[in-house]
């Protein structure tokens, strides 16, 4: 489903217990959303994963053979804290039989993706409905569109910085002066860049 780097990661739930075949392969699921700072932390399922567990996959390559899960058929604990959801089936023109849509809510819902910095994340999709055999995460309708997905390690040491441009008037024609801004925290390195649409021959307003 995804590439990030040089990994590959595949949603997916299903109803049987199962373990990896193939190597360099592992199972995650995620443990909490962290609005304010955009986040959502994630563990590695250890040993097999249990039925009826939507997690994400980390996958070896994008060949089928490479990928190999074995079904158990005896069954495991179950995952404590994982805030993924399932579907199961989704086919809209299946008829009556065998039919179980799910239909994607984009304020509540969010799905395995990239976010716009190029990070693994739960992001928000536009498809009508939530693919099938795939996990989710159901979140608050406040929550931001993208979740960056962090180890408990990473999401310890992740700090985010509030930057805010002040707001200027000039006399019609003049140039705009330097614009500065504030930051809400100490401890950064760097400098935002600040534009701004206007120029001296701007409309008035």
């Amino acid at each position: 489903d995804v590439k990030v780097g040089s990994s590959y990661y595949k949603s997916f739930y299903a109803s049987f217990p199962f373990s990896f075949v193939s190597t360099g392969m592992k199972a995650f699921y995620v443990k909490k959303v962290d609005k304010a700072k955009r986040v959502a932390v994630y563990e590695e399922v250890n040993g097999s994963v249990p039925m009826s567990t939507p997690v994400f996959i980390q996958c070896s390559s994008t060949l089928a053979s490479s990928n190999k899960l074995e079904i158990l058929t005896t069954s495991v604990n179950p995952v404590s804290g994982n805030l993924l959801k399932c579907v199961y089936f989704c086919n809209p023109d299946a008829g009556p039989v065998h039919t179980n849509v799910l239909v994607n809510n984009t304020k509540t819902m969010r799905v395995l993706g990239v976010t716009s910095d190029g990070s693994l994340g739960m992001v928000t999709s536009s498809e009508p409905y939530i693919a099938s055999n795939t996990a989710y995460l159901v979140v608050d309708s406040d929550t931001p569109a993208e979740l960056k997905l962090l180890t408990q390690s990473e999401y310890e040491n992740y700090k985010v910085f509030t930057f805010t441009a002040k707001s200027y008037t000039r006399v019609y024609g003049e140039e705009n002066p330097e614009l500065e801004f504030t930051a809400r925290e100490a401890g950064y390195s760097g400098k935002p860049t600040i534009t701004c649409e206007a120029t001296a021959k701007s409309p008035v307003g």
